[in-house]
């Protein structure tokens, strides 16, 4: 499987009380994440942080999986072991 880093946009949340004045601080997160690629189409792209072999019965399994819409990220690097 391909080994890719993907630079997105993600949301901010404070999940605090805070005041209007620092709500309106708030931006969105630019993240960088490594990742497996499972699949990917037209709207999204599907990522997992590892694969765990023979976990169910004779099949893989993938750990952390992460489901990216394409309309958030600005960069997909294929990264070479």
């Amino acid at each position: 499987m391909k080994i890719v880093c993907v630079e997105w946009i993600d949301a901010c949340i404070d999940e605090s009380h805070i005041p209007p004045k620092i709500a309106e601080l708030l931006k969105p997160i630019k993240r960088h994440n490594v990742g497996f690629l499972v699949s990917e189409s037209s709207g999204e792209l599907t990522i997992c942080y590892g694969i765990l072999e023979n976990l169910n019965k004779g099949e893989d399994a993938y750990d952390m999986t992460q489901v990216i819409p394409k309309g958030m990220i600005e960069k997909i690097t294929e990264v070479k072991p």
